[in-house]
């Protein structure tokens, strides 16, 4: 009896582990889940702040310059044009500045979501959970997909913008043309712009989207 009842201790206590295994390795992919969710939205909101950061600038120097040319206490021309081109030329830098970190931020967002598709395709393949799939929200195709406003194309408008500016400030001003051919110009210089930097945007988070599919190709296979 008692080497019987010893027996089957060690058998009971055996049967109970692959249960303990199957509730530790959820608890370790649970908690998993929550910290790249985590990681995700400061990632997101980081580049919301930047954003906000950005259009909190160039409304303050915009308010400042319109402030300059109404007030005009005595400064010359000259002065009040070199004030206005280096504002031009900072808020063009630093929105250049912004719009590759919105670039950085979007390939890091696809990263994080690839590293929850893999953690919840391992808690679906271990409960077993194969007949769970969550609905995802239809997207926008072709051309609308690429001229779908988000953060980094946004910038890019308005960094295009800005050098649009620029370019009519200096050749209107300084290099003397006239205002249809400086506003011609700068009109084009604008369109171009925006053109590039929306399709630079979107063909960066495409292929950030590629790299992250064949990724998880590879770790699944």
């Amino acid at each position: 009896m008692s080497e019987s009842g010893q027996q089957s201790k060690p058998n009971g206590a055996n049967a109970d582990d692959p249960r303990k295994d199957l509730d530790n390795l959820t608890t370790f992919l649970v908690a998993d889940l929550q910290y790249f969710g985590q990681a995700l939205r400061e990632n997101e909101r980081l580049g919301e702040d930047r954003f906000r950061f950005f259009s909190t600038l160039l409304t303050a120097v915009g308010a400042g310059l319109v402030a300059l040319y109404t007030a005009n206490a005595g400064m010359k021309d000259e002065s009040i044009e070199l004030i206005v081109t280096g504002a031009l030329i900072g808020l063009i830098l630093f929105g250049l500045l912004t719009y590759v970190r919105m670039l950085h931020r979007d390939r890091v967002s696809e990263e994080y979501k690839k590293d929850l598709d893999y953690i919840r395709c391992q808690l679906r393949t271990k409960l077993p959970l194969q007949k769970y799939d969550v609905p995802r929200p239809a997207t926008t195709m072709g051309i609308f997909g690429i001229l779908k406003a988000g953060y980094a194309q946004t910038v890019g408008i308005v960094f295009s913008f800005l050098v649009a500016v620029l370019l009519f400030f200096c050749l209107h001003l300084f290099i003397k043309f006239g205002v249809l051919i400086s506003l011609g110009t700068a009109a084009w210089a604008f369109v171009y712009l925006s053109i590039s930097t929306i399709a630079i945007a979107y063909c960066n988070k495409e292929v950030a989207k590629k790299d992250a599919r064949e990724e998880g190709d590879e770790r699944q296979s």
